[in-house]
């Protein structure tokens, strides 16, 4: 099945080395590094940075173990959606990127550690302002996707109000439908094009 997963990066290297993947102790590190260059006041020491990345993980996989869904990575199912200005992920970078803060708040605040930001949309939006958007075509095999039933119910109507629309119905699931993979990685053989806005 063809998607589109819109994020921001530096550039597209990492995807192609390790696929999109939900949260995981490189996204962390890689958020931890553009924290940094986004606020060069904040400084951590390396037993901090460990602290901090263990209690992320610990938090983060235990929120993927206990809500099997909507744990991304996310994905839309059309290419003129994910292009639009409004999308979110294109502006200010990925929705996994509040947990990150979120740790990193708790554990600062805990341990009396100067904060550069405390308000988790700015935060994003900061680091956002250093990266490109980027949007990536992808082939997601139909077999890891969950909820196949209800996906092939989208689809079906998708296809066939776009082959004869139903001038009544207000609503596009195509256009407005977003599918996750539910804390599962894709891997980066299934990557077929990339988009730097």
């Amino acid at each position: 099945m063809m998607a589109y997963h819109c994020t921001r990066a530096r550039s597209a290297g990492p995807f192609l080395k390790r696929g999109i993947v939900p949260i995981s102790k490189d996204i962390f590190e890689d958020f931890l590094t553009e924290s940094f260059a986004a606020f060069p006041s904040f400084q951590l020491a390396e037993n901090d940075k460990n602290s901090i990345m263990q209690a992320h993980m610990d938090d983060g996989l235990s929120a993927v173990r206990l809500n099997e869904q909507h744990t991304g990575p996310y994905f839309f199912l059309s290419c003129s959606r994910a292009k639009e200005r409004d999308n979110d992920y294109l502006e200010n970078g990925p929705e996994v990127w509040w947990c990150c803060i979120d740790t990193i708040l708790q554990y600062c605040n805990a341990k009396g550690i100067y904060i550069p930001c405390t308000d988790r949309d700015l935060w994003r939006k900061v680091i956002a302002k250093n990266l490109k958007p980027l949007i990536i075509k992808c082939n997601i095999p139909f077999s890891i996707l969950s909820n196949q039933e209800y996906l092939t119910h989208v689809i079906l109507i998708s296809f066939f109000n776009y082959i004869d629309p139903d001038p009544d119905s207000s609503v596009d699931f195509y256009k407005k439908f977003c599918v996750s993979l539910d804390g599962k990685a894709l891997d980066p053989k299934h990557l077929i094009s990339f988009y730097i806005w």
